[in-house]
């Protein structure tokens, strides 16, 4: 069981995106890429940089209102300035 860090998610729902099927946009080289789950209402993102068994511990879980805003705000070039 990964340990929870998010006081809103019960340690059932965070290890269910935590040890979900992860996949990558087909535009992920072989530096590594931010993978994503969904369970639910949650997203989970992980970096396949880290070892396998370890990327769990590092899940970062988001609602999908939560993701859409942020996606909205990337094709409208709000964080251009990152890449």
């Amino acid at each position: 069981m990964t340990a929870n860090p998010y006081p809103g998610l019960d340690d059932e729902q965070y290890n269910a995106i935590a040890h979900a099927e992860y996949g990558k946009s087909s535009f992920s080289g072989s530096q590594g890429c931010i993978t994503l789950a969904a369970v639910g209402d949650m997203i989970g993102l992980q970096d396949d940089k880290l070892p396998e068994d370890t990327r769990s511990a590092h899940t970062l879980v988001f609602s999908r209102d939560e993701l859409a805003a942020f996606l909205r705000g990337a094709k409208n070039g709000e964080f251009d300035d990152l890449v």
